[in-house]
């Protein structure tokens, strides 16, 4: 399996540009508790680029949480290089492309979000004692970025 680093790149715009929309102050930006003066204080140039760079990463775990054929290579590490050479090429030419959709990442960018995202932002609006808005703000976007990074990775080839 060969990262598609296009693909890897797409997504990783994700979060900047769904950011861009969702945390405006007429989408979600007061719910998400974010005011005029946070917003037109930012440094938004450092949070663009930072927001790549973070959804690069968010996006090489979802590729290796949407496409199952990655799992099959950690099976043969302890295996000689031409065994495993052979076996690969056998196994991509029977498997390669099987649930590779877009669909099928969204899917996984949505379980990764609720069992992943969800409860470590619940954690951290606990310790910070913030409202259900504010969760269900910043949860709404996880869940909607996870789903399009998921879809991305695993979708194109």
């Amino acid at each position: 399996m060969v990262f598609n680093f296009y693909a890897l790149l797409g997504a990783a715009f994700v979060p900047a540009l769904l950011g861009l929309v969702w945390f405006n102050g007429a989408v979600f930006g007061k719910a998400a508790g974010f005011n005029e003066q946070q917003l037109a204080g930012a440094n938004r140039p450092l949070v663009l680029v930072l927001s790549v760079v973070f959804g690069f990463f968010v996006a090489l775990v979802l590729t290796q949480l949407s496409i199952h054929q990655f799992g099959f290579g950690q099976l043969l590490a302890n295996d000689e290089p031409a065994v495993q050479e052979a076996l690969t090429k056998e196994f991509m030419e029977k498997y390669g492309d099987r649930f590779r959709s877009f669909g099928h990442g969204a899917l996984h960018g949505t379980i990764a979000a609720l069992f992943l995202a969800f409860p470590l932002f619940g954690l951290q609006t606990m310790r910070e004692g913030r409202g259900w808005k504010y969760f269900g703000a910043h949860a709404g976007f996880w869940l909607v970025c996870f789903a399009i990074m998921g879809a991305l990775v695993c979708g194109i080839r």
